[in-house]
Parts: structure tokens; sequence; C-alpha cells
């Protein structure tokens, strides 16, 4: 029996899919001489073009290690075919439900690594079990048998290699205009993601290494991948919140909704992302002088290096509070509560939903403010209002010390980094001054040593 004819939709929604998938692939191959094309039948194909009329066709679907040596080969000159030990070739996919053949990486992630003691300390399981699966079920080439997949690839051929091109699988490239040299160029993105899956794959060599079944961690032989540059302006991290957005914000949303009440909590108690939504009554203590401090282990840690944080209640905060409770949003138990009710009954939110929920909160102030999100940002998190509060911190003068006992960190350099370009204005400040013959504005140091001398802490 003859195959039956495509209709002409069909036809045409086949080739605008190609179509897309060309275009985001010609985002990402590495620029000049590749570029992907789609055809009338829906297909598409990478070709490498060294010079005007010469077409070189990669197989190879990109990204992949196949597709890596295709292009090395075409830029050699050489031949296209790729040698393959025997030792290398997988057998037929096995039933649904069996177990990875043993000896291959598969095997060793989730036969060995995910049923093991130290999988079990993790506090991060879902994220890591979700990226660890997608890089088993990551084609070495697609265009191979289906088994073709870094699952079935044997331990004795893991290598750095392999650990770059999950990698890489990550990693986006986009081609923006260059405003300072008017030309165009290529950055990379997401590294966020890529290095998180090296960070994964890391804990597996590491136990993989421990129990002698690879030789080496070919992690600590990989960079850790950085994120290009838009912009100058463009921030490192999530954005800190500019003065003006802040007002905007409170001008929008006003006090005893939930919009104002996660806003001033992220603000005044510098929290985590993930601290927020616990944050409760049962937390509170009073200090020396019996004002309210919040007192608590941080969420982030909390199974190994975890950071007990003090962080006072200031009056302004306490008035939200009181605003809240007067609305009726606020818990008995914990301070963000979606379902009202005793401490066993209260139902709160999780960071995710709150995090989401601040994207919408938070551009309803920038069109307040008109305020725009930094090139190349992601825009402003509750991150972001984290490290504005941290910089009011230093922007009173309190040492570093003192806020780190707010913040939860270890380390001040952290300090100076959320600072640092506030600290940049000061200075530039100060040399003006000091320039026109002027007394300075003091700068943190000044503040730090009154304090000392203040608190006879020299």
């Amino acid at each position: 029996m003859p195959r039956q004819k495509l209709s002409e939709a069909v036809k045409k929604a086949r080739y605008e899919r190609a179509k897309k998938k060309a275009a985001r692939l010609n985002k990402q191959l590495p620029k000049p001489y590749c570029y992907a094309y789609a055809t009338q039948w829906g297909k598409v194909y990478i070709y490498y073009c060294p010079e005007p009329g010469v077409r070189i066709r990669l197989n190879a679907e990109y990204p992949s290690v196949a597709f890596q040596a295709e292009l090395l080969s075409a830029q050699k000159g050489e031949p296209l075919h790729i040698d393959r030990p025997e030792s290398r070739k997988r057998a037929p996919s096995p039933p649904l439900g069996t177990k990875w053949p043993e000896g291959t990486l598969g095997w060793l992630v989730e036969e060995r690594y995910m049923k093991s003691d130290e999988w079990d300390s993790y506090a991060d399981q879902a994220r890591r079990s979700r990226d660890l699966l997608a890089c088993l079920r990551t084609k070495i080439n697609p265009q191979a048998h289906a088994t073709e997949t870094f699952g079935y690839l044997p331990l004795e051929f893991v290598s750095v290699s392999t650990v770059q091109t999950l990698m890489k699988v990550k990693l986006e490239h986009h081609q923006i205009d260059d405003t300072m040299e008017r030309t165009k160029r290529t950055v990379t993105s997401n590294a966020e993601a890529a290095n998180s899956r090296r960070k994964w794959l890391s804990g597996v060599f590491k136990f993989a290494v421990a129990n002698g079944l690879l030789p080496h961690d070919f992690t600590k032989d990989v960079r850790k991948a950085k994120n290009g540059k838009v912009s100058p302006e463009q921030p490192n991290g999530w954005p800190t919140w500019p003065k003006p957005l802040i007002a905007a914000y409170r001008e929008v949303h006003r006090p005893g909704t939930l919009a104002r009440l996660v806003m001033e909590l992220a603000d005044h108690l510098t929290a985590r992302k993930s601290d927020i939504p616990r944050l409760g009554h049962q937390f509170l203590q009073k200090d020396r002088r019996g004002r309210e401090v919040l007192v608590y282990w941080q969420h982030k840690g909390r199974n190994d290096a975890s950071v007990k944080v003090y962080q006072p209640v200031f009056p302004e905060l306490q008035e939200q509070l009181d605003a809240a409770r007067a609305a009726g949003i606020l818990g008995e138990f914990l301070f963000l509560v979606q379902v009202h009710g005793s401490a066993d009954q209260e139902r709160g939110y999780s960071e995710d939903t709150l995090a989401n929920y601040m994207q919408d909160w938070v551009k309803a102030a920038m069109r307040r403010a008109d305020i725009n999100p930094p090139p190349g940002s992601k825009g402003y998190s509750l991150h972001g209002l984290r490290k504005a509060g941290i910089c009011r911190l230093i922007e009173l003068g309190i040492p570093d010390r003192w806020i780190m006992a707010i913040s939860g960190h270890r380390d001040p350099r952290m300090i100076d980094l959320y600072g640092r370009e506030m600290e940049r204005a000061w200075n530039a400040e100060g040399a003006f001054d000091i320039y026109l013959g002027e007394q300075p504005i003091r700068t943190r140091k000044f503040d730090e040593a009154r304090f000392e001398a203040e608190f006879n802490l020299a």
C-alpha cells in the first residue's frame, strides 16, 4: 500500500518548526563558517562554509562530541569519517525499566552514587537527580543508534571532553551589537546552569574516585563557565534594587498586603530567598536591651555548614508586621501564610512561589518609576533586594562583621563585593572634596573607627 501523502498544512507546519530550529542553532553554532539551514521537507542541516561556493555538511547534531570531531576534520580538510573502536559500540537499547549495563556512566550514577550514604546527605537531591538524569539521556551522536547516550558511555572512556560537552549543552550563544566598538560579537549566557552541572558531576566523579571506579576527577580540569557581558552596565549576578525602584514599589504596594510584607522582610532582614517563607514568630527572641531579634539557622548549607543569623526587627519592619496583622494576612506561626489556622494547620508559601510573585510585583513598580532592568540581566529579584538591604547597612556605616551577623555571610569579602560600586562613588566624592580643599565626607573606614571607639572595640 503506498504511503499517504502529507497535506500542505502539515508540510508548512514542519517547515516552520525547522526554520525556528535553524534560527536557534545559528545563535549557538561556533562562528564564523558554521550555519544551519531548514529545508522545505522540515529537515535541518548544518554546514561548514569556509569560503563562497564550498559547503561541507556536518552529519552529527550540535552540540556533541561527534560534532566537534567532524568540525575539526572539516577545518583540517580531512574526511568526516570517525573511527570507533569495537569496544565502544553499544548494544541495542534494553527494554524499558531495566538497569544500566555495569561499568557505564549510567550505572555509576543510578546504581552506585544515588544509592550511597553520600547521596542521602544532600539537601538538593531533586535538583541533582533531575540534571544528572538529563546528562545520561544526552546523546553523544544523535545520528547514530538511540542508545548512543552518555548513560551508556563506558567508564574507561569518561574524560575531560565528557564534562565539557555536557556543560556546553547548557550554554547559550547570542550575537549582539557592541556599542563601544560598533561591531558584532558573540556572548555566552546561562553559565550558571552549566556550572551547576559541573558541580553535580564533580560529586559523581569524587565518589567514583574514592571507590576506585575512576582514576581521576575530570571536573577539576574544566574551568567554570562565564557569562559574556552584553554591556559594561551589566551587573555581576542579580542586580541590586536602586532606591527609586524601592520607593516606587512602596507606592504601588501599600502596607497590609502580601507584596509589601515580602518586600520589607527581604529588605530589612537581608534574608535569603530560601529563608523568607519559613520565618515566623517562633524565631523571635529578646536581646540584652529587650528588643526583638529573629534568631535562626539559615536554610542554605543546613546539613553541613549552616550559619546562625541574628536579624534585628527594625522599627520600620515592625510597622509592616503590625499592618499585616491588622489586615489579617499575618499568620499565628509563620509570617507568610496561604491557609490560616493553628501551628499544625497553617500552610505557607514555597520559595519559588514567592519568587514568581515578586516578578509580577516588581514589574508593576518598574512601570510606575519608568525603570528598565540593567542590560543583560534577568531582572530584579528577591536576591537583588537582599543586596540592597546590605548596601543600606553599609551606607549607615555599620562595620562589616556586624553586617555579617545579620546577613549570614561567612566571608567579609562578600560584603565588600556588594558595596563596591557604592564605595566607588563615595571615594570619588572624597577625592573631589580634598582637591577643592574641603573636608571629605566620612568613608566606611572612618565610620568603622568611630564605632570601635564608641563601643571600646579597638
